[in-house]
């Protein structure tokens, strides 16, 4: 029978249910690098700068035209980074180069809410915490707080129970199923958020499993392993495994440095998305082994994703593409520079 701490039911104040889902698992990254970057000097700096200086910027703009002038500006802002920094000379970015991404939160962000009402910063973050931030944030927080939590996980525990001996011709049928009814990384989050670390385990591994037998069961294997890797990293962070959060986060490392050609383990890793996921990977590998070779690699690992360098038919998207990539680079200037912003 699974079971809930109840201190995760009705929390409201969004820092307080940041603050709750620490104390009992672990917060998805993305979600706490989003809510420390809304609370730093550089967006309370930006935010009313643009509040200033761009009044009218939201009147008369669609959520979808605000995300592709996002796009295009990064585009940019990134353009003006490969003019300094090359692949093969992967040194320290400077503050000046990265301070215009961070910027670039103000409007993306926003978007969603469909503009900034307030008229102070005080105001601004008092009525995101009381529940207007919910929706900025990418991976939803606190989904055991939800009357279907329950029984969502312990249906995928019964199945994958039921389907322990699969034959190889049922791989393709049993991902399919882990992916949509049964909403596998949902799942696997929400249990990481409950310290439900045996179960979380347990499904990233059965979902893992598939796609070892038969990368070609999904429309990116590599862009998968990412995603389930990160939530295995972050499993062992909660419980403080560092060999092991190592172990899961240099997969996804691994996978940035495949040669074409290499099948094993599925293609390489193409999208935006997930490119900047395996920058992420390599701060938190950082974070957990602070060496100058690890610093190397993380700004090597940026430099590489940055759009101008994509290969030629691989697009990045104007919304989860470009909110990732300013959150990751706020980790990058944060936890690996040391910017204090």
């Amino acid at each position: 029978m699974i079971k809930v701490n109840p201190r995760l039911y009705n929390c409201s104040i969004i820092s307080e249910t940041l603050d709750t889902i620490d104390g009992i698992g672990i917060n998805h990254n993305h979600n706490r690098l989003f809510w420390e970057l809304i609370n730093s000097k550089i967006y309370q700096k930006h935010l009313e700068l643009f509040i200033h200086t761009n009044p009218l910027f939201f009147k008369n703009k669609s959520q979808k035209e605000i995300w592709q002038w996002g796009k295009e500006t990064i585009y940019g802002l990134e353009e003006t980074i490969t003019k300094f920094h090359t692949i093969e000379n992967s040194n320290h970015i400077s503050w000046d180069l990265l301070e215009p991404i961070l910027a670039l939160a103000i409007p993306h962000f926003n978007a969603d809410l469909g503009g900034i009402p307030e008229t102070t910063y005080s105001e601004y973050c008092t009525n995101l915490e009381n529940g207007k931030g919910l929706r900025l944030f990418r991976f939803g927080i606190n989904k055991p707080n939800n009357i279907s939590f329950i029984p969502m996980v312990e249906n995928l525990l019964n199945y994958i129970s039921e389907n322990k001996g699969y034959k190889t011709e049922k791989v393709k049928e049993l991902y399919k199923a882990t992916q949509t009814f049964l909403k596998g990384l949902p799942t696997i989050w929400g249990c990481i958020e409950a310290g439900l670390n045996k179960e979380a385990l347990l499904i990233s591994d059965f979902i893992l499993g598939l796609i070892d037998k038969d990368p070609s069961i999904c429309d990116s294997a590599a862009r998968r392993r990412t995603s389930l890797c990160l939530a295995k990293g972050s499993i062992y962070l909660s419980i403080g495994n560092k060999l092991k959060a190592i172990e899961a986060f240099e997969v996804i490392t691994s996978l940035f440095y495949k040669k074409e050609g290499d099948s094993s383990m599925g293609q390489k890793l193409y999208s935006r998305v997930a490119q900047t996921r395996a920058v992420e990977a390599s701060i938190q590998l950082y974070k957990l082994d602070p060496t100058t070779k690890r610093a190397k690699i993380c700004t090597e690992l940026f430099i590489r994703s940055l759009l101008p360098n994509f290969i030629s038919g691989h697009d990045s998207d104007a919304w989860e593409a470009v909110r990732e990539r300013i959150i990751i680079t706020y980790m990058l200037a944060k936890y690996v520079y040391g910017y204090k912003i």
